[in-house]
């Protein structure tokens, strides 16, 4: 047998061309593909990592609102303090002590002055020689007063039945 000499015709030149271009053009395509999608994946890591520290954030803000409002609502430690130097001075120290001052009766001795800004009220011991002395300081401690503001608690005579032997007395004045 004797060898055939087939003589195929050349491919043309174009559609290898053509075939090179496609394959070129595909691989281009897909670089370009994996390329925006590399971006996009990293955009959306970006976006959750960025999510993640919002709501991280709104967690912080709420919990410091909520220990703002708590600090707010408790009172502060030196309230009860401020509130204490506010009422002694708001409390006319200085008037009852002016009346103390005006008011001397001969045989009167103050022993003790009792000032109760809380309640408002003043509380003086006397020393007194006689009940009829007594009685003129206590008259001339309101005097000037329209409502008397000074009032007699007690009154103890050291010997009771005996005049012209001394006591103690106690006067309370509220000063609202």
């Amino acid at each position: 047998m004797r060898a055939l000499l087939v003589d195929f015709a050349p491919e043309p030149a174009w559609k290898r061309r053509t075939l090179m271009g496609v394959i070129v053009l595909s691989w281009l395509f897909a670089v370009a593909a994996s390329w925006q999608a590399w971006k996009d994946w990293r955009a959306l890591q970006m976006m959750e990592m960025a999510l993640q520290q919002m709501q991280r954030l709104q967690a912080e803000k709420a919990a410091k609102e909520r220990a703002l409002r708590l600090e707010i609502a408790k009172p502060k430690p030196y309230a009860k303090d401020a509130a204490e130097v506010v009422q002694i001075a708001s409390f006319p120290t200085d008037q009852v002590l002016h009346a103390l001052e005006v008011t001397q009766i001969e045989g009167v001795r103050v022993a003790s002055i009792d000032l109760n800004p809380d309640a408002a009220t003043a509380r003086i011991e006397l020393e007194f020689d006689d009940a009829g002395e007594l009685m003129k300081y206590l008259e001339q401690i309101n005097a000037g007063d329209e409502k008397p503001r000074w009032s007699l608690v007690q009154a103890k005579m050291s010997k009771p039945g005996i005049t012209g032997v001394g006591g103690s007395a106690s006067l309370a004045s509220v000063w609202k």
